[in-house]
């Protein structure tokens, strides 16, 4: 398998703002389990973000929810 890595830039947009939704389909069957096979969390785990978000609390909230350190479990 490749190296292949995704930067999203600007903080990821609206990317991490979205992941609840995204566990909430995945969690409810919404998703085929032969699309995505772990939980989205999991993937996000595998993208690279920048810090451009041009506010504070935006940037809290990536750091909170995409960064290494962040719990997935919400």
């Amino acid at each position: 398998m490749p190296k292949l890595r995704f930067v999203l830039a600007h903080g990821g947009g609206s990317c991490s703002l979205l992941r609840g939704r995204w566990e909430h389909a995945w969690r409810e069957g919404l998703i085929e389990d032969s699309v995505m096979v772990r939980a989205p969390s999991e993937y996000l785990r595998l993208i690279y973000f920048d810090s451009l978000t041009h506010n504070l609390t935006a940037q809290n909230y990536l750091l909170e929810t995409v960064s290494p350190g962040a719990s997935h479990a919400r």
